[in-house]
């Protein structure tokens, strides 16, 4: 069944304070272009059997549609896991922000290779089996000033035999920016097995921070010059599980109190970051991770930290998700 359904030739409509409950297959689901969905809330609790479970709680499959304020929520341990919030088959120039899963197996996700230059931004995933799912070919998008808290997996990549076969890869040249990752129980990058070989190519991940994970890698898919940049990673156990070798390049990244050796890198650093508190990411004053990034990175004009303060503060970029800024902090308007 279907709750709200936008078919692909309807356009410049709007959907707004809206409820949809245990529709099955897709509670809220838009394919044509230029449409608007806000302050709408997806929900399934039904486990009678697998199917009316609910599949997609929002799903956009148009161009230059826009998402804002909405929330998804897997109510129990459902039979079918549940997709949140997010792109699939053909979407582009979309954008998803200010909104919230909770307990889904992707929260939020980026589907298809005609999935690109979409972005999600603002968003929190909270108890999902997958934060952020990249998959079947998606590429060149952003994900960028979210949080993902107390997911299995954090990220994760993966692809399926009859879902997009014609993808080269799995996902490719996505960015992952400002954004906050903690209390990872298993993974926090998972290269999954599922189902169809290919391979997980240039990747980034930029300015982020992540704390506290069981495993910084679960890597059982091939996977290609993917790389982390001006990030912190802290409170690790283990640096991967799973077969398949890794190819990622860390630099200008702070490794802090986890179980396992520094990777080697250009201008990665092994030193308490100075948090303000274990639940607060911004920096202390006195933070070694203050212009303590790459030096040659060149700020864009509209580029800002997770807070939306603007980078580059003082010369250089500093590490993880806060550009610190000592006359924003001395004037009391950060913590």
């Amino acid at each position: 069944g279907f709750g709200i359904i936008f078919g692909s030739f309807a356009d410049n409509n709007s959907i707004k304070d809206c409820l949809v409950y245990n529709a099955a297959a897709e509670n809220i689901s838009v394919s044509g272009n230029n449409n608007s969905i806000d302050n709408c809330k997806s929900y399934s609790d039904d486990n009678q059997t697998e199917h009316s479970s609910t599949d997609y709680y929002i799903v956009l499959a148009g161009n230059n549609n826009h998402v804002t304020n909405c929330y998804a929520e897997r109510i129990g341990n459902l039979d079918h896991v549940g997709h949140g919030i997010g792109f699939k088959e053909f979407s582009q120039n979309s954008l998803i922000e200010n909104s919230s899963s909770e307990n889904l197996s992707g929260g939020f996700y980026f589907r298809h290779s005609a999935v690109f230059n979409n972005t999600i931004r603002n968003c929190h995933s909270s108890n999902d089996d997958i934060g952020l799912l990249m998959r079947d070919g998606a590429h060149d998008n952003t994900f960028e000033n979210c949080t993902i808290d107390n997911a299995y997996y954090a990220i994760a990549y993966l692809d399926s035999f009859g879902e997009d076969d014609a993808a080269i890869n799995t996902a490719e040249a996505n960015v992952i920016k400002n954004s906050i990752i903690t209390n990872t129980r298993q993974a926090v990058i998972a290269y999954h097995e599922y189902n169809r070989p290919s391979a997980v190519v240039n990747n980034s991940i930029e300015n982020c921070t992540i704390d506290n994970a069981t495993n910084l890698f679960y890597s059982a898919r091939a996977n290609l010059s993917n790389s982390m940049t001006n990030s912190i990673i802290s409170n690790v156990t283990n640096y991967t599980s799973g077969g398949t070798a890794l190819d990622f390049n860390f630099d200008h990244s702070n490794f802090y109190n986890n179980g396992f050796s520094t990777p080697t890198g250009l201008g990665n650093l092994q030193l308490d970051p100075q948090f303000i508190s274990s639940s607060d990411h911004h920096l202390q004053a006195s933070s070694a991770m203050i212009n303590a990034g790459d030096i040659n990175y060149t700020a864009d004009a509209d580029d800002v930290d997770y807070d939306g303060d603007v980078r580059i503060f003082n010369g250089i970029i500093d590490m993880g998700v806060d550009e610190f800024n000592d006359m924003i902090f001395a004037n009391g308007f950060e913590p």
